[in-house]
């Protein structure tokens, strides 16, 4: 949430709304007080809906396929960042995984479909291990080397990782939240 924090959250009127928080832990709601308890102040402040994740995240650990530390010093970096420049400016963009993954899909049957967010998010859960489950990547767990949670580190499916992002987000507020506005019909 950058520089907010839950009161001051609590007193910016989102009005009926939709929200996806997309950083680990947010959605945590046990063995917090109920004051610093984020999901609930965004709630609070006229938000709908709120997907949010209940656990850390497993996107740290994960890297793209075409790893080989090259892409670990500053001019690698800097080289994958221009090659992907053109690449955008050629209109071809990097297939969506783990969290984004299902937003990407929950955004589309919302919009596709007119459907509910509860609807649009359970539709996008049970995708997004079919579609994920074959596709391979280099893992490494952060802050552990010996292959603890997380899995394995290497190339490879990591199904174990996989099931972090399906199991970790959480929809709070009302399910049956349609965020359609019917003079906004395009």
């Amino acid at each position: 949430l950058g520089e907010y924090n839950t009161r001051s959250v609590s007193k910016i009127d989102f009005g009926p709304s939709f929200l996806w928080l997309e950083s680990c832990i947010c959605g945590k709601i046990t063995g917090i007080y109920p004051e610093n308890v984020v999901s609930q102040a965004l709630l609070h402040s006229g938000v709908n809906a709120l997907i949010a994740s209940t656990t850390g995240s497993n996107i740290p650990g994960g890297y793209l396929p075409g790893k080989n530390h090259m892409w670990d010093t500053w001019l690698g970096t800097k080289l994958r960042y221009k090659q992907w420049e053109k690449k955008v400016d050629n209109g071809i963009y990097p297939d969506f995984h783990f969290g984004m993954k299902m937003f990407n899909d929950m955004c589309y049957y919302m919009a596709k479909d007119n459907t509910t967010v509860g609807k649009a998010f359970r539709d996008a859960k049970n995708n997004y291990l079919p579609y994920d489950a074959d596709w391979e990547l280099w893992w490494n767990p952060p802050l552990c080397n010996n292959g603890g949670e997380g899995g394995d580190s290497g190339y490879g499916t990591h199904l174990e990782a996989k099931y972090t992002s399906f199991q970790e987000y959480v929809l709070y507020g009302d399910p049956a939240f349609n965020p359609y506005t019917p003079l906004e019909n395009t």
